[in-house]
C-alpha cells in the first residue's frame, strides 16, 4: 500500500466516524431510544453538536498513532523493496548493472528504436589477457581491477548512456542516440583511459571493444552477435584496440 492510500484510508474511516456520529445524533437516537426508554428526553442541537463534535475529536486522537506508525512502515517497505530491486538489476562487484537487467534494457531500447526510428550503438568491451592478471595477483587483485574499470567506464560514458557487466570481466555498453561511428569514438575515448589508468602493483591493462549499431528489424540477438563478431576481431587483430560491425557487413559475410 501506498502513502496516499494508507492516508486516504484514514481519512475515510474518520470519515465514516463523523457520518456516523450525525446520523446518530440527528436521525436516529431519538427514535430509538424513545422506543426503548419512555422518559428518554430530546437533546438539543447544542448537545448533539457536541457529541458529534467529541466523536470526532477522540478519533482523530485513536487515529495518530496507527497514522504514524503505519506512514513509518510503509516508507520502510518502500525503501526495502527499492533495495531489492536495486540488488536484483545490479552487479555485487562492479556496482553496473547485471546481465539480466542489461539485457531488458537492450531489449527495451530495440523497441523504441523500431518505433520512434532512432538509432543507438552497441558496445561490447572485453579485458586484454585478464587470465594472467587473476595467474599471478590472485583473484581479488582481480576483482579490484574489474571494479576500476568499470569506475572508468561509468565515468566516460554519457549520463544517459547505460553500462552493465555482461559476464566474467566482459562488459556492454549501450550508447543511446548514437550510430557506429559514435559507438567507436566513446568507445576510444574508454579504451583510451583504461590503458592510462594506474591499477596499483598490476600497473596497466588494456581492453578491446566490439561496436555495432541498430539496424532495422535487429533483435538483442542479432545486435550482440555482431558485437561480439567485432569484438573478436579487435582480439585477432592485436587487441587494445576498437572495431565495428554494421548489419550491412554482417549480412554480406553471412
Amino acid at each position: 500500500m501506498s502513502q496516499k492510500d494508507f492516508f486516504t484510508t484514514l481519512l475515510a474511516i474518520f470519515a465514516t466516524v463523523v457520518l456516523l456520529s450525525l446520523v446518530w445524533e440527528f436521525y436516529l437516537e431519538d427514535t430509538l431510544l424513545a422506543w426503548v426508554f419512555d422518559d428518554h428526553r430530546t437533546e438539543t442541537n447544542r448537545e448533539r453538536w457536541e457529541f458529534v463534535g467529541t466523536a470526532a475529536f477522540f478519533s482523530l486522537i485513536a487515529l495518530i498513532v496507527p497514522g504514524v506508525i503505519g506512514a513509518r512502515s510503509i516508507r520502510q517497505d518502500q525503501l526495502l523493496r527499492k533495495t531489492i530491486i536495486r540488488l536484483s538489476h545490479e552487479d555485487a562487484l562492479t556496482s553496473l548493472f547485471n546481465r539480466r537487467r542489461i539485457t531488458e534494457l537492450l531489449d527495451t531500447e530495440i523497441l523504441r528504436a523500431a518505433r520512434y526510428a532512432t538509432g543507438f550503438a552497441l558496445i561490447m568491451m572485453d579485458v586484454d589477457d585478464f587470465k594472467s592478471v587473476n595467474d599471478l595477483y590472485g583473484h581479488q587483485a582481480g576483482d579490484r581491477v574489474l571494479a576500476a574499470l568499470a569506475g572508468v567506464a561509468r565515468s566516460t560514458v554519457r549520463v544517459t548512456d547505460l553500462v552493465g557487466r555482461w559476464g566474467g570481466e566482459e562488459f556492454m555498453i549501450i550508447s543511446l542516440h548514437s550510430d557506429s561511428a559514435g559507438g567507436a569514438s566513446l568507445a576510444n575515448k574508454i579504451r583510451t583511459r583504461i590503458e592510462q589508468a594506474d591499477l596499483g602493483e598490476i600497473g596497466h591493462i588494456t581492453a578491446s571493444f566490439g561496436v555495432t549499431a541498430f539496424a532495422a528489424g535487429d533483435d538483442s540477438e542479432a545486435m550482440v552477435a555482431r558485437a561480439d563478431a567485432a569484438l573478436y576481431a579487435a582480439k585477432r587483430l592485436g587487441r587494445n584496440r576498437v572495431e565495428t560491425v554494421s548489419a550491412q557487413s554482417a549480412d554480406q559475410s553471412g
